[in-house]
Parts: structure tokens; sequence; C-alpha cells
């Protein structure tokens, strides 16, 4: 083991960067300390607070479920990015794309600024918040533990900035063709990226120590400091805008980046690094000294900028703000006695009424406290990136960006102003409140009423300045009727989010200051469920379609929105209610969350089987099978997700290997199948019936013997156990806790029909609906089964073996004979 402790020069240095004096104490600690090797030192910070991390963010049930559901939608656009860069390289390879070096000498200094804005407000997310702040400033060194700290920052921003950047160069160079460029270019990638980076943690370091000596309140500097980080952001967004349109006029669709690179060289020099990602190209012929230059530049940055965040870091640690650090409610209300408030509120006349006493409360409590509400800035700077990157874009779409701009805010907002935390919000008195004479119902009805009052006039004024440009006619008001409708729906959303992923201890918004902000994948969940909403229906009714597809659209838009909003709002109130008092199972709540499940696992399937068959280069055969294996393992997520949020283990899925009375019921269970199916074929024949034959027996039909036997396989192996699980062990096993065990296999049964639709895709709604009914009675048939046996696999093995008779056998048969 070697000497930690620092040189006399070092600690003389750290002690008179110290404002408080805490310098001096920790250097003189560490001055008679003996311990690891400073690299030792170092990556145990970094481990520590990588498990902290972990540990904080990703440790209940709950959010990992939902991150899970959350990664398996995002994996087939991933892919599709993937694809996309090595079609590009492949351009690229083959001399096309003219002008595109000079576009992206351009944009480079761009997204470096942006990689830069990226890394300042990251900057005090652990730098200025680690825990054990008085233990590791007196036993540790500044700068290992700055270096620790860093390097856990580095680490976690390579699974989302570093990692896929790097990734999608590398896949550009496959695509080139050119070993060196791959290399160079993907080396290239990770240095700029760590680089921007880090320069980042500097300049927003820097800025918070200069505001230390601005004479303002600490939180009017924290706000300070987030609305020029966003102004920063719609800056750069901006200046990419403006510098695209230093070309000619374009059409994305069918100009090249040669039409569309600007003329001249880049106003800034840095942005020659594009070059090392040209290398072995036709585009390249050497590097030049500006792009070495550049290169050096930034492999330069890195210690410099390393050497920066030592030197900054630990002043900001130990000094002190020369303005007001406390900002009281006594303050906030201009002093006011409380009971001069009260006798104040109550003239006015929603005050008589329950849920409009406890909304002005929440309203009131906001002005307040201003600090709940700080994380308002995140929806503002998406509103203001559609209106920056539209309206400078081409100034005659303005007032339609701001129209859409403000109908996203209001949206937004009417969920997410006060209705992403309603547990964590009221922390500790919730206890109190709802053992208090409101009940549940009225504080959840009182934050929605609140976001319903924030959002509407934002989204109804939106409306009005879409119909200047975009919308007329009848369009104005179906528009605006249905995204009046959809502010309710969002702050209905927005408590079951918030009550779902609830976050009850203090966090950091902006990464600068902290308040008690919603759970950043909550405000994630919300926005998306949301905006696809209300995207979806506004394209329905304005979009050129067949009235059969828009009137269907809209009442799946319907449905889904009606389900997402009352199954919020009760889960909200039942997630209120058990803080005081008994819970008492809702069977309307229970019917929802099963719909959504199976919504879920539904809109998971379509994503990852779509997903694997435009993006995997395999041959037939082999991309049926990945295709049919990617759509039940959506199905299957979707279980195993709900299992791992409501806190069961899989010891709740019932496995067992068959005994002879579940052999039985396994003979009853197919031959009511197959007699079922009988008889509905009979009908169908004898009346004429319209129906729909499954896209899979369609294509059994037309292929060979080995498909048809590969396609046995996969049912009896994937595709009956998979949906067997979700549908009679998940969603019907959790319904027989709210309503009688018939009524569950009867809903589970229609659900388990209804999402068969994709696969029936017909223009004749009657042929649909006929081609269901065989679905729903077999599936009666299978619940019954699962209920009387208690093991999935009786139920696994009679939908397998149903299937194979239905669709395999006749096949073969035909081949036969």
């Amino acid at each position: 083991m070697g000497d930690n402790r620092p040189s006399e020069s070092e600690s003389g240095r750290e002690a008179g960067n110290d404002s408080s004096g805490a310098g001096v104490v920790g250097g003189r600690a560490l001055e008679d300390r003996e311990g690891g090797s400073s690299l030792s030192v170092i990556l145990a910070i970094s481990h520590a607070e990588r498990r902290r991390f972990d540990h904080r963010h990703t440790s209940t049930r709950r959010k990992k479920a939902v991150a899970y559901v959350a990664l398996a939608f995002l994996l087939p656009i991933f892919g599709a990015m993937l694809w996309g860069a090595y079609r590009f390289g492949v351009s690229v390879g083959d001399g096309g794309m003219d002008g595109l070096l000079t576009l992206a000498r351009w944009y480079v200094p761009v997204v470096i600024g942006l990689y830069v804005l990226a890394g300042a407000n990251e900057a005090g997310k652990r730098l200025l918040g680690f825990e054990a702040r008085e233990l590791l400033l007196t036993t540790v060194r500044d700068r290992d533990l700055v270096l620790g700290l860093l390097l856990a920052d580095l680490r976690e921003s390579g699974w989302y900035l570093l990692g896929p950047t790097a990734v999608l160069v590398l896949v550009f160079g496959v695509g080139v063709g050119s070993p060196t460029l791959v290399a160079v270019a993907t080396v290239a990638a990770v240095l700029v990226t760590v680089a921007a980076t880090l320069v980042g943690y500097v300049v927003g370091l820097g800025v918070r120590l200069g505001l230390r000596y601005v004479p303002i309140s600490s939180s009017a500097q924290s706000a300070l400091s987030g609305v020029a980080s966003v102004g920063v952001f719609l800056l750069f967004v901006a200046g990419g805008a403006i510098a695209g349109q230093t070309g000619a006029s374009f059409d994305l669709g069918e100009t090249s980046p040669a039409e569309l690179a600007p003329e001249g060289p880049p106003p800034l020099a840095i942005g020659y690094y594009a070059d090392f990602f040209f290398v072995g190209t036709p585009m390249l012929e050497g590097i030049g000294y500006l792009a070495l230059a550049s290169g050096a530049l930034v492999v330069a940055a890195i210690p410099l900028a390393v050497r920066g965040t030592i030197a900054i870091t630990p002043r900001l640690w130990r000094g002190q703000s020369h303005g007001d650090s406390t900002d009281s409610d006594a303050a906030s209300t201009g002093g006011e006695p409380a009971g001069a408030e009260i006798a104040m509120r109550r003239d006015w006349p929603w005050l008589e009424v329950a849920t409009g006493y406890v909304a002005d409360g929440v309203v009131r409590r906001a002005i307040r406290t201003p600090a709940r509400s700080l994380h308002v800035v995140y929806y503002l700077v998406g509103a203001g990136y559609v209106v920056v990157s539209l309206g400078v874009a081409d100034p005659s779409l303005l007032a339609t960006a701001v129209g859409a701009s403000l109908v996203l805010l209001g949206l937004w907002l009417a969920g997410g102003a006060v209705g992403l935390n309603p547990i964590g919000d009221e922390g500790s008195m919730l206890g109190q409140l709802v053992l208090a004479a409101y009940s549940p119902e009225t504080f959840v009805r009182a934050r929605i009423l609140v976001g319903t009052a924030i959002g509407l006039p934002l989204v109804l004024g939106g409306t009005a300045l879409l119909t200047v440009d975009e919308l007329g006619g009848l369009e104005a008001p179906l528009i605006g009727g249905f995204l009046a409708v959809m502010v309710p729906v969002s702050a209905c959303f927005a408590v079951g989010v918030g009550t779902l992923l609830p976050r009850s201890e203090p966090g950091r918004v902006l990464e600068k200051f902290e308040a008690k902000p919603p759970e950043t994948l909550a405000i994630l969940v919300h926005g998306a469920v949301v905006t696809a909403l209300a995207a979806a229906g506004a394209f329905l009714l304005i979009g050129d379609l067949a009235p059969v597809a828009r009137v269907g659209g809209l009442a799946a838009v319907a449905l889904c929105s009606l389900i997402a909003a009352d199954a919020g709002y009760r889960f909200a109130v039942s997630g209120i209610a058990g803080y005081g008092r008994p819970r008492k199972p809702d069977p309307v709540y229970a019917l929802e969350l099963i719909a959504g499940l199976g919504l879920v696992g539904l809109l998971l399937s379509l994503s990852l089987e779509i997903g694997a068959a435009t993006q995997l280069p395999l041959s037939e055969t082999a991309l049926f099978t990945a295709t049919f294996v990617a759509g039940f393992l959506g199905w299957a997520l979707a279980g195993g997700a709900y299992l791992l949020a409501s806190e069961r283990s899989w010891t709740y899925v019932d496995l067992a290997i068959p005994d002879a009375r579940d052999g039985r019921y396994l003979v009853v269970g197919l031959v009511a199948s197959l007699a079922a199916y009988g008889a509905f074929a009979t009908a169908v024949w004898l009346f004429e019936l319209p129906v729909v034959s499954h896209a899979i027996a369609e294509e059994a039909g037309t292929a060979g013997p080995a498909f048809v036997f590969l396609l046995a396989a996969l049912i009896l192996l994937v595709n009956a156990p998979v949906e067997e699980f979700l549908f009679r062990n998940v969603l019907q096993k959790r319904l027989t806790e709210a309503i009688s065990v018939g009524g569950a296999i009867v809903a589970v049964s229609m659900l388990f029909a209804a999402v068969h639709l994709p696969v029936y895709a017909s223009a004749d709604p009657v042929a649909i609906a006929v081609s269901l009914v065989p679905l729903v009675i077999v599936s009666v048939v299978w619940g019954w089964v699962y209920e009387r046996t208690g093991n999935l696999v009786v139920p696994a093995l009679c939908h397998g073996l149903y299937n194979v008779a239905i669709v395999v056998v006749p096949v073969l048969a035909a081949s036969t004979f």
C-alpha cells in the first residue's frame, strides 16, 4: 500500500481554495491518514456511487417493470437507426451523397455544442449531490473524490450517450466497407463525445461558481441557471435550423445533401473534425491540417477539462453563497399571518365544495413553493423545440409551430403540472390527510381539476392558432373538441402513473437544485402515451382514410383513452386510500387493468415483430421464425412486467408436471375445443357466413411440409405457452381476485379474441366479428380447464394441440391426398 497523503503544496492549495474552513480540516485529516492508492480510491468511489444511483432510481420493482417495457418499445427504433446508419454508409461507400462532407462540417459544431450543454446539465448531479459529504470531504483527497464521481457519471452516460453514438458510427463505417473508417470514426466519436461532455462539466460548474458571487437568493440562482440552459439548448436548435437555410430552398423528400449543404467553409474550424468520419471514402482524399488541428484540440480538451473540473468542484463543495440561501414560506407569502390567509380564502365560493377546497390548497402551495413545479421546464423545452425548429426553418409555419407547441404544452401540463406525484408530493402528511374528513377521491379529483384548468386554455388557444394555416371548415371544431376531451384524460392518466411511480424523496430538477419533482420515468411515460393518443385521434379525424378505418380507429382511440383515464383515476384513489384506509377490490379497475395489459402486450408484440421483420437480414424461413418468436416475446414481457410490478415472484406461475387427473381434463378440453370449432365450421357452411382466414393459416397452406412441421413446433413451444401464461395465469388469475371465476373467464376470453384483430385484417367488419366467435368459445374452454387443474401446462397443451389440429393437420392432409 502506498502513501495516499497529499503533498504539502497540494494541501496548501486545497486549504487556500476553501472559503468556509472545511478544507483545512479535511487537509489536516488527510495528512494523518494512510490508505490505498489513488486509483483504488477512485474506483471504490465510482463503484459505490453507481450502486447508490441504481438503488435509488431502479430499485423498486414497478420502476424496473416500466423501464423494461419502455426499452422493449425502443428496441425496434434503435434497430431502425442502426439499419439506417448501415444503409447510409453503403451509399457513401458507393460514391453517392455528394455534399455530405460539407454538410457535416457545418453541423458538427452544433452537435458538439449539444453535447457540451448535456455535460453542463449533468455537472451537478453527482459532483455536487453525493452522499456522505462530511465523511468523504474529510477522509478522501479532493482530486480522488472528483475523479471517482466523474468516472461514475461517465459510466452512466455511456449507456445513453457515448455507447449509442459509438455504435451508430461503427455501423456506418461497416456500411462504407472501409476498415480504416471503422476504426478511425469510432475512436473519433468516442473522443469528441467524452471531450464535449467534460467541457460541458467545466462550463456548468463554472456558471454555478460564478452565481455564488451574484447577490441574489439561491432559488433565483437555480432558476436563472435552469432558464439559461434551456435558452442555450434552443439557441443551438435555432442555429442548426438557420445553418440549414443558408443553402438553397429544398424539399426534404427529394433534395440531395449537395443542395442542403450551406455555401462556403464552416464558420467554426472545429467543424473540420467531421473529416475523421469520412476517412477512406470517395469524399475525402486525405486528412488536412485543419482536421488534424481540430482532432488535437479535442484530445487536449479531455485532460484540460478534467483538470478544470478538479479545480472548480472543491470550491463549490465548500463555498458559501453571498445571496440569501433560504426562501421560507412566510417570505414567499409576503409575511401575512396564516390566519389572515385562511380568513381571506373562505370568501371564495369554490371553497364550499370539498374538491374545490383541496384544489385551492394545491394551487396555493404550488405558488408559495415554486420548486414543486420547476419540473415543468422540461415541458417548456419540448414546446420550445417545436417552435424554434419549425418556425425558424420556415417562418411561414410560425403560427402552426406555436399552435402545435401550445397544444402539446396544454396536454402535458394538464397531467404533469400537479398530477404526476400525488403521493410523494404530500409527503409525511398523506397518512393524516386520508384519515381526515375528505375521501381519497377528493384529493385525486382536486389534482385532476387543477390540471384540467391549466391545460384547457392552452389547448384551445393552440387549436385556434392552427386554424390560421392548417385547419379549416369542420376540421377546427372537430380537432378542438377532441383535444379538449383529451385534457382531462391526460390529467386522470397522470395521477395513475404518478401513483404507480411515486417519488417521496427530494431530487434534482435540471440537475441543479433540490426539489421533489415527479419521477423522470413517469414524465416520459405520461408524455409519450398522451401524445400518441392525441396524435392518433387528430390524424384519424382529418386524415384521408376510408370510413371503416376512420370509425374503427377512432373507436380504438376512444377506448384506449377511456381505459387510461378511468384506470388512472381508480388506481390513484386506491393508492392514496392504502395509506390510511382499508383497500377494497375494485371490479371496474380490475377489468381495466387486464384490458390495459392486453393492449400493452399487443403493442409490444407488434413492435418487436415488425422490428424483426424489417431489420433482420435473414432467409425467409429464419426470418419467419425470428418474427414469430419476437412477437410472442412481447406478450411474455407484458406478463412478466406485471408480475415484477405487482411484487409477485415466479412462484405465481402455476407450473407442474401433469398427473392423471390433469390428463383427463386435457382430453375433455381438447375434445370440447375441437367440437366447438366443428360446430362453428358447420354453421358457417350452412348459413354461408363470411369469415376471414388466419394469416398464418394462409401462409401454411402455400408452404412445404418442412415449414408446416416448423410451424407446429413453434405453436407448441412458443405460441400456446406464452398466450396461456399471460391470459390465464396472469390476467384471469388476477381478475378472479375482484370478480367471480365465471365472469373472469368470459372477460379474459373476450379480450383474448379482441387482441387477435390485427391477424384478421379485413375490410369487412362482419367477417371479422364472425371469425372471432370461435376464439371466444375455445378460450372459455381453456379458462375452465385452467381453473379446474390449477396447472398452466394443461391449458397450454390443450391450446397448442388445438391450433395444430386446425392449422397444421389440414395442410398436411391436403398435401398428402
